[in-house]
């Protein structure tokens, strides 16, 4: 006698379901059956154990030999900071890199098929990349399967979608250059601003801080009082202890304050404080950031291309494959650029501000 075939389906929206099965696994939903399973709701049970699996992941990934070094020390630049860090991968955020949590899904779903050990997987969804994850992981399972394109229901989408798509498309090095573009128009209006006038006497106790901006209480910045819903009652704890404050803006989009708006307000802060000077990270953009961050991109991208080969190896057949593009972005496209630029903003800044 041979034994039962075992059948799981695994839907990923709403879709009809019309295959025979044994058990039903929701790759998006949750569920109120105890029949099905879902994959969401296992995540939330089994968080800690799965971070630990990314988390262990990742050092190894950061040990990886290329060329002889650990691939963190290989994506130093000056023997010191590596761009490694400040990666899509490494920086862990799920907002940023929507594939960390499609990862944490694979990995689920691998745990999963190891409790109900199934003969057969049936996949009803419209996105053909997770059909060709699911086959390596139902091949390595040696199970069968079946996988069933569903069209996903049509979505118009406006002129600001398809230029993102358009943009995503593009080769690493297009997409690097075009985002250095967008960075200095984007900021433009504080870039042509003015870094920190030094007063005409230093004060002993300065204290560098670095602020997200606005986020500020709207009522005292009328007055030309600087308080931010970010640091509370550290303003006043710093004016208490008689620190002298540098602080460097982070401007962000928001509906609170446009860049001409924000800069007004700086201005306006810079006038009315005693005790503190107000500038703007971009503020110290100049031609000598700008020809570091370019050399040091241009460095980064042929470095990950020396790497590619490795690094596509190392994850060959493995749910960790889906984070490559993140990390490939990271080193050689739009991200690679912003991150070398604030690096070299920031060393701009520490070097002309005074601090004790």
């Amino acid at each position: 006698m041979t034994s039962r075939s075992f059948n799981i389906i695994i839907v990923d929206g709403d879709y009809a379901v019309t295959e025979p099965y044994d058990k039903k696994i929701l790759w998006c939903d949750y569920t109120d059956t105890t029949h099905d399973v879902s994959i969401p709701n296992y995540i939330e049970l089994n968080h800690v154990d799965l971070r630990k699996k990314y988390l262990q992941w990742l050092e190894d990934f950061s040990k990886l030999n290329i060329k002889g070094q650990p691939l963190d020390s290989f994506f130093s630049l000056d023997g010191d900071f590596s761009y490694y860090w400040p990666s899509l991968i490494s920086e862990k955020s799920n907002f940023k890199s929507p594939a960390i949590y499609q990862l944490f899904q694979l990995l689920a779903l691998e745990e999963v098929l190891n409790q109900l050990a199934p003969s057969k997987i049936i996949l009803v969804s419209s996105d053909k990349k997770l059909g060709v994850l699911i086959r390596q992981l139902a091949k390595h399972k040696s199970c069968q399967f079946v996988f069933q394109y569903e069209k996903k229901a049509s979505e118009k989408s406006g002129l600001k979608t398809n230029l993102k798509r358009i943009f995503h498309g593009l080769p690493c090095l297009i997409k690097g250059m075009a985002r250095l573009i967008m960075f200095v128009w984007q900021y433009k209006s504080f870039i042509l601003s003015k870094p920190f006038q030094v007063p005409d006497e230093e004060h002993k106790k300065q204290i560098l801080m670095v602020s997200p901006f606005p986020g500020i209480d709207a009522s005292k910045a009328k007055e030309g009082i600087y308080q931010s819903s970010w640091w509370g009652e550290l303003h006043h704890l710093l004016k208490k202890e008689g620190y002298f404050v540098n602080w460097v803006f982070m401007y962000f989009n928001n509906p609170q304050q446009n860049p001409v708006e924000a800069l007004k307000l700086q201005n306006k802060f810079n006038k009315t404080s005693q005790q503190e000077r107000f500038c703007s990270l971009y503020a110290f953009f100049n031609l000598k950031v700008l020809c570091y961050a370019i050399k040091d991109y241009f460095c980064l991208y042929i470095r990950y291309w020396q790497s590619r080969l490795i690094i596509k190896q190392h994850v060959k057949n493995s749910p960790f494959s889906l984070l490559v593009p993140d990390f490939k972005d990271s080193i050689a496209g739009s991200t690679a650029i912003i991150n070398v630029l604030y690096h070299h903003l920031f060393k701009a800044c520490l070097a002309k501000t005074p601090t004790t």
